[in-house]
């Protein structure tokens, strides 16, 4: 899963590649190149690139984007939610299950509370 990459993969960009693969029932591919690091996963003409970065020690999601052909739509990363969407529409359509959710965060302070985006794995 790691692309060829000499670096390991960093714990956040294997999180996010297992949670894409959860959600695709797709192996992403993760590449790390220095500071930087990019997990896609692509669903039939449809590609999801999510950009990592590391700053101080720590890595975090900068942005994602979605690609089909030519085209290519970008997503803050407080809006992944609807990037997989994007990314999962042709399947919506079809009648197939997108098997997109809004995931739950865990652990200390976040008991009992809905989280709407992504929970924060950049620390």
């Amino acid at each position: 899963m790691n692309g060829g990459s000499a670096l390991p993969v960093p714990q956040v960009v294997g999180s996010y590649a297992a949670f894409l693969h959860v959600r695709t029932r797709t192996a992403p591919e993760v590449t790390v190149i220095g500071d930087g690091a990019e997990v896609t996963v692509t669903v039939e003409d449809r590609t999801l690139a999510l950009a990592f970065q590391r700053q101080r020690r720590e890595w975090s999601l900068c942005g994602a984007e979605v690609r089909c052909g030519e085209q290519a739509v970008a997503f803050s990363r407080g809006d992944l939610v609807s990037a997989i969407a994007a990314l999962l529409a042709t399947l919506a359509v079809a009648g197939k299950p997108s098997g997109v959710s809004e995931p739950r965060a865990s652990g200390v302070g976040n008991a009992g509370k809905d989280h709407r985006n992504l929970p924060r794995l950049d620390h």
